[in-house]
């Protein structure tokens, strides 16, 4: 079985005990083995024909053996056993910039800052490689592109009025993610908006909360906003902003549909400036992958006994554990 580390992974048994049996409930033991480095984080079951093991319980890049004994509680000497191999592929990284593409001045200071989402039990050192496009863009920027830091410092007068491509590829081992964003450059200083926010909501009954700040600039008023998604303008959240300050919106689930890809995008104006900043913003979607057995599939009323198992069910590991329902 080949899984990734942020899935959750369900081993399900089917057992089918001897007609000579005694009747009685069936004792089940699991167990593994691996690599000594390679140990299990969590388990949400264990008991019974099924081992359920929550997202990020396995380490990536490497195999587990699970060995599912069974047997009768009063003659645990007759008993059967079966094996089955897990490997755990590795994730791909998930990297995003901050505050996403932006208007910002020529005089201003900037920082762009790459988060990256990763497998919570590596333990393998994250090398950033940042690039600007055209290039070269400004003088000295191989010095200053060549820092391995996840955040990149644009000294003011750094770059000239125009517009620029900035991408930051991040590896860790054999896994790697890159992000960029555009920076469109006006002449002098302007009040800076940025908007800081999840990337992706778990499902679409959510709702995201995006945080909106701007740079401090005293001689600028408080700039007008206006929000637009995916074109079409919102006629909600916070309408006006002063410099140096921060305001939070909460855009509803019912704003944001199926699964699907969306661009949100906040424009703020005053009497000098006008500055914008953008995100992609991603819907999940429901649980995916799984199905539902019973054994046996045929039986009489009042008396056989009847099993159902819901197996391989996946989904983002923000929506896990998840929870069953049978009726």
């Amino acid at each position: 079985v080949d899984t990734l580390a942020s899935q959750q992974v369900v081993l399900q048994a089917v057992v089918r005990a001897a007609s000579c049996g005694t009747g009685q409930d069936l004792r089940f033991r699991w167990t593994f083995t691996s690599p000594k480095s390679a140990r299990i984080v969590a388990v949400s079951q264990t008991s019974g024909p099924s081992l359920i093991l929550d997202a990020f319980s396995l380490n990536a890049s490497q195999e587990y053996v699970f060995k599912l004994t069974v047997s009768y509680p009063d003659s645990p000497q007759d008993q059967a056993f079966a094996l089955v191999r897990v490997n755990v592929l590795r994730d791909n990284l998930s990297v995003r910039i901050l505050g996403g593409d932006r208007l910002i001045g020529s005089e201003d200071e900037t920082k762009l800052q790459a988060i990256v989402s990763r497998d919570p039990t590596e333990d393998i050192e994250l090398v950033f490689r940042w690039q600007c496009k055209p290039y070269p863009c400004f003088t000295g920027v191989d010095k200053v592109l060549n820092s391995d830091e996840a955040t990149l410092e644009l000294p003011s007068n750094t770059l000239a009025p125009g517009r620029y491509h900035f991408v930051v590829s991040v590896s860790m081992g054999a896994s790697n993610g890159e992000d960029g964003v555009v920076l469109y450059v006006l002449p002098g200083k302007c009040t800076m908006v940025q908007l800081i926010g999840p990337t992706r909501v778990p499902n679409p009954a959510s709702a995201a909360i995006v945080l909106a700040t701007t740079s401090a600039n005293a001689s600028e008023p408080a700039g007008a906003l206006s929000w637009t998604l995916d074109s079409n303008p919102l006629p909600i959240g916070p309408q006006s902003i002063g410099p140096a300050h921060s305001v939070a919106f909460q855009l509803p689930s019912s704003r944001l549909g199926p699964v699907t890809n969306h661009r949100l995008r906040l424009v703020m104006s005053s009497q000098n400036h006008l500055s914008f900043s953008e995100m992609q913003l991603s819907v999940g979607g429901t649980p995916h992958g799984g199905s539902l057995h019973v054994s046996p599939t045929s039986g009489y009323t009042l008396d056989t006994r009847f099993a159902l198992g819901a197996d391989s069910w996946v989904d983002d590991p923000e929506n896990l554990p998840l929870s069953f329902c049978f009726h």
